[in-house]
């Protein structure tokens, strides 16, 4: 019936009838309502941050502009919006864009919509935190940045102030605010504000921080740390400007001591912990040493309090872990490791101690406290990765070497990759190589086999090796490789078993482009002999001995040559083969001796200068072009 009809009829009606008319237009109404109501709800759930799933072909040359208008196809939201992209992100699997909402060409503060393209012709989600705008101008912005900077200073003692005009929806009005993030040294590092750009007035602030509770881990501290140890970044030896000292903290020491992050590590009870998922840093002997905590995730030590070897431990044992599975090791030794910085008391050592998922390392506070030296630290983390690696395997002379070998490389490189290569080849050159102990190389002339059977001996061989190595193939190359030759290790095996398996795992992972360098590597050191090695003896008794030599060595890029050659020889030439055994260079040699220099004009890496005699390759010497 029809609201007119109703009306013009209204005498004829019973009370009854009435009553019924009335409720019907009730339903109507409240039914009209229900709808308007759903579609407010409706559109404010569009403009939440949903996932959606779509197939939108785009094909293989698309713009901008046709990703936008496929955009908004799907939000008719943006009608009075703009759309700015913010960042573009190439993955494996595909594109991925991100854009902000904007109104006359301001962002509105937290509007956006990420668009994924997987594979990289078709849309396939969104996610989407669009909101719908009101119409109207708002006012300009007129509020003093410099006067918010002065504040975000005084106030919260701010080191860094970033400002940004933004839109902020607030009583469905847009208004300018800025969005104001500082960076701190206080407890909270980093704070966001949204400011009225009228008033001055703080509408909103924010700990930018990520903390847990109870297990979860995405919690951060702060430390203080030797990086790696004072002598290396001091590019002093030990004693030249500071000695151990009874662990006396002495004022020079500040300016070799750096501040870093913590990561993950535990918030619990109100209390930061030293603990993590790589790392736990606990008391396991009898010479009771609580390990450090923090209220306010600080562990700021100086180097006679106990806390500073144990932040000292978790950093670096952390680092060492994350790099290893960056190397992409993601399953090795990738438990909380127990630590116990203060383990050994007094003692001048440190020990692994391989017990399956119980495994721990203890470290003594004798002479320089062994934690405050990350070459200890990592040293003693890497006989865990070997551990891991190959459980139960580190017996025998040569397999004990062999493990303390892979102890020392592995703290060779974490010196040699600090900002300070200083003292990379002096192992534990602050823990050691002073009144203490001698410590140990990573640069040794000493050839396999050698006349001493002590494991540190054959360890410093293979260390010294693998480090020549890595100076050739670079350190993610050969680290890899120094990490993969573990799983085949096993109990009484020798350095030559050990130099095979190198091989072994570089023909796994890089199908053998690297065998001939590493080859000429082992056979330098003597770890391989014979067929393994190259040739490089006389194919025939010459009448009197031909002679050779290359200066300087490195070199950058010229280069003298000395040579002598015996009187019967006809011809004679000078080559020089890179590490696939290519001729990249070569020289004739017009006289029976000389000297002349020469510019090879090659690029940074390793070589094998031969003397060819009467086409017969003669003498060799290793040349290395910076």
């Amino acid at each position: 019936m029809r609201g007119k009809d109703l009306f013009r009829t209204y005498n004829t009606y019973t009370p009854i009838q009435l009553t019924q008319i009335a409720l019907t237009l009730m339903q109507f109404f409240l039914k009209t309502f229900l709808l308007c109501l759903a579609l407010m709800i409706n559109q404010e759930i569009w403009a939440q941050n949903i996932y959606q799933k779509v197939d939108i072909p785009v094909g293989n040359s698309f713009t901008q502009e046709e990703l936008e208008d496929n955009i908004r196809k799907q939000y008719p939201v943006l009608r009075n919006s703009e759309l700015q992209l913010t960042h573009e992100i190439h993955s494996p699997a595909g594109i991925h864009y991100t854009f902000s909402q904007a109104f006359q060409g301001i962002p509105v503060y937290e509007a956006g919509i990420k668009v994924n393209l997987m594979p990289k012709d078709r849309i396939t989600s969104f996610l989407s935190t669009l909101k719908p705008l009101p119409s109207q101008q708002f006012t300009n912005f007129t509020y003093s940045q410099t006067a918010i900077s002065q504040r975000m200073t005084e106030v919260w003692g701010a080191y860094e102030v970033t400002i940004n005009p933004c839109l902020f929806i607030k009583e469905n009005q847009l208004i300018p605010v800025y969005q104001t993030i500082i960076h701190t040294y206080g407890t909270i590092s980093s704070l966001e504000f949204i400011i009225d750009a009228r008033t001055g007035e703080e509408l909103l602030q924010k700990d930018r921080g990520a903390y847990f509770h109870k297990t979860d881990a995405d919690t951060n501290g702060r430390a203080r740390v030797f990086l790696p140890n004072p002598c290396t970044k001091g590019k002093v030896k030990y004693g030249d400007l500071f000695i151990d000292s009874m662990d006396f903290h002495k004022p020079i020491f500040e300016n070799f001591i750096d501040t870093v992050i913590l990561k993950d590590i535990t918030f619990e009870d109100n209390t930061f912990k030293l603990i993590g998922p790589y790392v736990n840093i606990t008391d396991r002997s009898p010479f009771f040493i609580a390990p450090a905590t923090s209220t306010d995730g600080d562990f700021f030590f100086t180097r006679d309090q106990s806390g500073f070897e144990d932040v000292m431990a978790y950093y670096h044992i952390d680092s060492m872990q994350r790099y290893v599975q960056k190397l992409g090791f993601i399953n090795l030794q990738n438990g909380p490791m127990q630590v116990d910085p203060h383990g050994k008391s007094d003692l001048d050592q440190s020990v692994f101690i391989g017990n399956g998922g119980n495994s721990y390392i203890l470290f003594g506070d004798g002479g320089v406290d062994d934690a405050e030296d990350a070459d200890v630290l990592v040293h003693e983390y890497a006989h865990a990765l070997s551990y891991d690696a190959a459980p139960e395997t580190n017996s025998g002379t040569e397999r004990r070497g062999l493990d303390e070998g892979i102890g020392d490389y592995f703290s060779a490189i974490y010196s040699f990759d600090s900002d300070s290569v200083y003292g990379w080849d002096k192992i534990f050159n602050w823990d050691g190589h002073n009144e203490f102990w001698s410590g140990r190389k990573a640069i040794s002339h000493i050839q396999y086999p050698p006349s001493s059977t002590s494991i540190y001996t054959y360890g410093e061989i293979w260390a010294s090796a693998l480090m020549e190595i890595r100076q050739e193939l670079g350190k993610e190359v050969a680290d890899r490789l120094a990490i993969q030759e573990m799983y085949g290790n096993f109990a009484q095996m020798t350095l030559t078993d050990a130099a095979m398996l190198y091989l072994d795992a570089e023909m796994a992972l890089y199908g053998g482009i690297h065998s001939e360098m590493i080859s000429f590597t082992f056979c330098e050191k003597g770890i391989l002999s014979g067929p393994d090695c190259i040739n490089v003896t006389l194919e025939e008794e010459l009448d009197s001995e031909p002679s050779l030599s290359i200066f300087p060595v490195p070199a950058e890029d010229q280069l003298t040559l000395s040579w002598s050659l015996p009187l019967s020889s006809s011809t004679a030439r000078l080559e020089m083969v890179n590490l696939l055994g290519q001729t990249v260079f070569h020289l004739p040699l017009p006289d029976f001796e000389g000297e002349l220099s020469f510019a090879p004009n090659l690029s940074s890496g390793l070589y094998i200068a031969l003397l060819i005699i009467d086409e017969k390759r003669t003498i060799r010497q290793k040349i290395q072009i910076k």
